[in-house]
Parts: C-alpha cells; structure tokens; sequence
C-alpha cells in the first residue's frame, strides 16, 4: 500500500481536509468514467447505488460521469507508466472493494497492477489474458488456436491480399486509423507500414459517392450485418451469463442494438468466453462480430462493458449488476424489474456540466 507521502506525483491527493468516503458502502472505482463506456456503467446503476461508493478517475474534466461520482480524481495522463502510476496511487488513497476498467488502455494497466499488487480486485486478467484485447494479431492467432471462428487477419508488411480489404493499426481502438482498401495498389501501399493489420472487408464493398463535384459534407460507409456476445467471467474463472445482439451503426457508433436467439452467435460467443476464462481472464468481455453471408466470425475482442451496456441493460441483462455483485460475494446491487424491452435505440443525451465543478476538479485534482 502507498502512503500519502508516496503521492509526490499528485500532490492533490494529499490535501488536507480531503472528503473522506464512507466506509460500509462497497466501493467501486471505475477508470476512465468519463468515457461512453463509464457513462454506459453509471447509466446501468441509476437508481441501485444506495449499497454502492462510486469513485472514478478521468484525464478530462468535461465528461459529465466525473460529476455523478461520489468522488472522482483527475489524472493529468492517460496511458502509459506515468498513467499507471497516478492510478495506482489513487488506488492505495481510496481502497476501493474492486475496480472497473472504462476504456481500452486501463485494461494493461490495471492487468500490471493487479499482478504487483496482490490485495487488488480488478475486472481484468493478468497480462498475458490482457494482450489477447489489445494486439489484434494475437486475438486472430488466439482463435486459431482455439479453433473458433474469426476473420482472417495478417501484418501489412506479410504482403497484400485482395480487395477490397481493410487495414486498421495493430494496437488501437475507436476505429481511429482504420480505412477501406478497393483496389490492389492501395493494399499495396500499405504493405510498407509498421505495425498494422489486413483483414478481408466483409460485406460489399461501399459505394463510393461520386466527387467529381467535390466531396459530400457526410458519407459513411455501412458496415456489413454486425452483432455480437456480451459475456462474464466470474472471479473462480467459470463463465457467468451472457447476452448476445444485432447492432446497426452510424458514424462508428451503436445506432440500434437488439436482442436475438440465434444458436450460431450464441454458440460462438461461449466458445469465446471459455476459452479466454481459461487462459485467465477475469471480467466482462465482449465478442464482436461480423457476419459473412454464409456465419458470423468474431471481428474483436473487447474486455470491458461497452457502449452498448446502458442498453443491454434496459433490455434485461444486467451485466454490470451482475459482475459488480460477484466480486461483492453477495447482492449489493438490487435486482432490476423484469422487463419485455427487446430492442433500443441510441439517441444522445444532453448533459450540463457546472464551471465551478470544472474548475474545481482541475485545480484541486479531486471532486467534489
């Protein structure tokens, strides 16, 4: 455990006077809660927090999750060493009863911890489970080993395939640098860069808008028919229920997401969650899939609740319910009313987030 004074990096979390959080409630620290994956949690705990102390930590102080904490931390990072250590300090401050990763970088962070840090629960694995959600390639070569069904994936500079394919970084999420390849002499220009993958495009090519009067202000290009798996693995390594969904997207996000009973994907996702319970992993994961005309093959592996959570939530899977109450050993959480919901569509919200929150939080390092 640090000590305050190990806190030299962030001096805030030693002021004096500090809120001091309450000590019955189970106490749960969800990294990076201003993200959509943060606000999809806090959205799937409304109204069933009286047994719970929500903590959270987030590197921007506009995100209107910070705010709905029952205390919160800024971190001046958000990957790397530096990153793990402001964590891990904020951590040894509020001793939290388990923690939730919110974005895709705290999964290898919290993964080291909970490894150098025996007294820690984490919604993760160790690191050797954690690589399987960050490095693509080693998610492709995983399945095959396991013999499960996933889209054909190599390094760029392995030589080109046909299009139209796709090619996205090695390690990343958000979709950011992934692009659409329709021809052979752009599959063969990316074949020089480092660390960056090719998968088949599955689906029909786009249809690319005509520019040669310029370029329209939106265009996107719909993916192919997507669904996945959203799975447990709970604390002893067994596979806890799971849910498995259609998605339809706009602009790289969950337009619509709906359940459905189909054997094949359902099938799929166990296969998954087996097999990565057994190489250690500990916590949600999600399967995300893609479906080729003639079976659905896993696209991506993501060990975290997702975007999406909120809304498998209202539809009666009450993921984050669930594995909060199997790390807790008992109902800490209440129960949510059945329901009939089978299908929900995402529309922003409007939030507001106080200036004098804002400032508070940056110049203080804590709120409230």
């Amino acid at each position: 455990m640090l000590a305050c004074a190990d806190l030299t990096h962030h001096p805030a979390l030693c002021v004096m006077g500090m809120p001091t959080p309450h000590v019955n409630p189970f106490r749960v620290l969800i990294t990076g809660v201003g993200s959509l994956v943060g606000t999809g949690i806090l959205d799937a705990l409304e109204g069933r927090r009286d047994g719970l102390f929500v903590i959270g930590t987030s590197f921007g102080a506009d995100a209107p999750g910070v705010y709905r904490c029952d205390q919160a931390f800024f971190t001046r990072h958000s990957e790397g060493e530096d990153f793990e250590a402001e964590v891990e300090a904020i951590i040894a401050r509020t001793q939290p009863d388990v923690v939730i990763p919110g974005r895709d970088p705290d999964i290898t962070v919290l993964a080291r911890l909970a490894e150098r840090l025996p007294a820690l629960r984490a919604m993760v694995g160790g690191t050797s489970a954690a690589v399987l959600f960050a490095d693509k390639l080693a998610t492709f070569e995983f399945a095959r080993s396991e013999g499960l069904p996933v889209v054909a994936t190599r390094l760029a500079t392995d030589g080109p395939i046909t299009p139209p394919a796709i090619v996205k970084p090695r390690f990343g999420s958000g979709s950011v640098g992934v692009r659409i390849l329709l021809n052979r002499a752009q599959v063969e220009a990316v074949c020089q860069e480092e660390d960056a993958i090719l998968q088949p495009l599955i689906g029909p090519a786009p249809q690319m808008p005509d520019v040669t009067v310029g370029w329209p202000l939106f265009w996107q290009c719909l993916p192919a028919r997507q669904g996945g798996v959203q799975g447990l693995i709970l604390p002893d390594g067994s596979v806890g229920p799971s849910f498995a969904f259609e998605v339809t997207h706009e602009a790289g996000k969950v337009a619509r997401q709906w359940a459905v009973e189909d054997d094949e994907l359902t099938t799929l996702g166990q296969g998954y969650l087996r097999a990565i319970g057994s190489a250690g992993w500990r916590g949600p994961a999600n399967i995300a899939c893609v479906h080729s005309g003639s079976e659905w093959l896993c696209l991506e592996l993501n060990g975290r609740f997702t975007g999406g959570t909120a809304a498998r939530t209202a539809m009666g899977y009450d993921e984050v319910g669930i594995a909060i109450n199997a790390w807790a050993g008992e109902d800490v959480v209440p129960a949510r009313a059945p329901t009939m919901v089978r299908e929900a569509v995402m529309q922003p919200a409007v939030s507001v987030v106080a200036a004098a929150d804002r400032d508070s939080f940056l110049s203080q390092g804590f709120w409230p």
